[in-house]
């Protein structure tokens, strides 16, 4: 949910897995920001009516999604999965943000074609 996300709430925050991962793989991490999501797929099934994937609500509902990409990071030497961590979550966050406003940006559908 970007309002938990924007608010630091816990449930918004990454977990070390992927610091871990990247070490076993000896892999970079590529960072993205998202937005849009919310409209498409609902944070939560609570209050939601409709399909239910592997507890995911689902809609059919299309709607306008906006990526962005950051540079491949790795974790630095002696860097602690914790520390890495927080670093991908700032940068994908970041990330997010220009996404959004990216999608503030591009107006409607119809508004996109007659540019």
């Amino acid at each position: 949910d970007p309002e938990d996300e924007r608010a630091g709430l816990p449930a918004a925050r990454f977990h070390t897995g992927v610091a871990h991962l990247a070490d076993a793989l000896d892999a970079p991490v590529v960072p993205f920001g998202l937005a849009g999501t919310e409209i498409v797929l609902p944070p939560s099934v609570e209050g939601y009516k409709g399909w239910v994937i592997g507890g995911v609500p689902l809609t059919v509902k299309p709607g306008p999604l906006a990526i962005s990409f950051g540079p491949a990071l790795r974790r630095r030497p002696a860097e602690s999965a914790e520390a890495f961590t927080q670093r991908l979550q700032d940068e994908c966050f970041r990330l997010t943000r220009l996404a959004e406003a990216e999608l503030a940006g591009a107006g409607s559908e119809s508004e996109r074609a007659s540019r």
